[in-house]
């Protein structure tokens, strides 16, 4: 399967990235970190493509972000009553997601990037909650940046290994958040140590 998909994305080059990021937002059943991984892929194959591929990923993750979060912007919560969302987002994704967003603010958006189920209802419930637009679009772009790099990078190195690309691909959201959680930590013990620290 990678093998064809690679094909396919090679011959429409990082203008098909960008646009297949865009409509896995909308339900195109492709996982994004494969699609991250093809670009990589394509981009060891001609160096001069790294970048237009690279910025192809981000802008295509962000594209979708952003088109769901001007969705809910101008439809407003009542958007959660149609019944076409009904069925995609249930209530109580919609409740979860909510209390997400009220929780952590901005920083949900940290965290909604490792979480595909419930991503394109929080895209859409924070331009419902008329989240500022421009500090929306700030920090989704170094997340989706941070993101692409670590799915990127293995796909440019590991050209030749599929099976490795594979799991890279199934497992990657995972050990991102380990790695997420284990930064977190380490940040939060060496401020504890430093508050501790006698003067």
């Amino acid at each position: 399967m990678i093998q064809d998909l690679l094909v396919w994305v090679q011959e429409l080059g990082p203008w098909g990235i960008f646009t297949f990021l865009i409509l896995c937002s909308f339900g195109l059943p492709l996982a994004k970190s494969l699609l991250l991984l093809l670009a990589g892929m394509l981009a060891h194959q001609d160096s001069s493509q790294a970048l237009p591929f690279f910025l192809a990923c981000v802008l295509g993750l962000h594209g979708g972000d952003f088109a769901l979060f001007l969705i809910g912007w101008f439809l407003d919560e009542s958007l959660f009553q149609l019944p076409v969302i009904r069925k995609i987002f249930p209530p109580k994704t919609v409740l979860k997601t909510k209390a997400l967003i009220e929780e952590h603010g901005l920083f949900s958006l940290v965290i909604v990037r490792l979480t595909p189920y419930i991503r394109g209802a929080c895209y859409l419930m924070f331009g419902s909650l008329r989240m500022n637009i421009i500090k929306f679009n700030a920090i989704n772009i170094m997340v989706a940046a941070v993101y692409t790099f670590f799915f990127f990078v293995p796909g440019y190195l590991l050209v030749t290994q599929l099976e490795n690309l594979k799991a890279i691909s199934k497992y990657g959201n995972t050990l991102l958040t380990a790695l997420l959680i284990l930064l977190l930590t380490g940040i939060f013990l060496r401020w504890r140590w430093k508050k501790r620290k006698p003067k």
